[in-house]
């Protein structure tokens, strides 16, 4: 569904230091098409855009996060995070404990590791491979980690944005299959992650219209309905 394609690239952020607006655009690894854009304000929201538009997501410096989708028959659907966070938890409790145990260790033993330095599009930055317990290496990296000064609020935003993209899955997945990738992040800004590439930074101003909520918020109810497959119309 739609709303799972979402949470692996949802940028939801917490405000960070002072700064002008800033737009980044990513794009997948070898193309120059946009699928990932980030517009983060100079307070710290965060407006962002996947793909063709369909999906996109509000995220203000308050911390209030919210994701937007625009179903096929034209309804657009507002929600909150932490709603869907309560529906992936609820769904993880249906999978058996042994199937959990199983996903935690094999979590476990997935480490990323620095090795070296790629330039990506005119931007040199530290590469991070997946190391498994046996000792293998991926072939390609996980992330390249800019330090650039210039870069730090897309740093902020994109690490903080997968840290509550961690919590938006609920119980769905263990939390330690993350953590070695959150510390990558917290390191600096990602000029490549996960087949996505940065494609370029500008720092035009954003118009303030950009944050505001198409429409009101779903109930949780409204959520758990229709994450479990069921069609919710705007007051159902």
């Amino acid at each position: 569904m739609a709303y799972r394609a979402m949470l692996g690239a949802m940028l939801l952020a917490l405000p960070g230091g002072a700064h002008a607006d800033m737009t980044a655009v990513y794009g997948m690894a070898g193309g120059t098409v946009p699928f990932l854009t980030l517009e983060i304000a100079a307070n710290g929201d965060i407006y962002g855009t996947m793909i063709s538009g369909s999906n996109t997501f509000i995220v203000r410096h308050d911390g209030h996060a919210f994701t937007i989708l625009k179903t096929p028959d034209g309804m657009t659907v507002v929600s909150r995070v932490e709603d869907i966070a309560t529906v992936m938890t609820e769904q993880a409790a249906k999978f058996g404990p042994d199937l959990r145990e199983q996903m935690a260790k094999h979590a476990a033993d997935v480490t990323l590791v620095p090795n070296g330095t790629q330039t990506i599009n005119g931007r040199t930055g530290e590469a991070y491979f997946m190391k498994l317990a046996d000792g293998k290496t991926s072939d390609q990296p996980w992330a390249v980690i800019s330090h650039d000064p210039k870069l730090a609020p897309l740093a902020t935003a994109m690490a903080d944005q997968f840290a509550i993209s961690m919590k938006l899955m609920g119980s769905l997945l263990p939390s330690a299959a993350f953590q070695s990738m959150l510390g990558v992040l917290r390191k600096g800004a990602p000029i490549q992650m996960t087949g996505m590439t940065l494609l370029s930074v500008t720092d035009k101003p954003i118009s303030p219209s950009e944050f505001v909520l198409p429409a009101a918020p779903q109930t949780l109810d409204q959520v758990r309905r229709r994450m479990n497959g069921r069609v919710v119309r705007a007051g159902s």
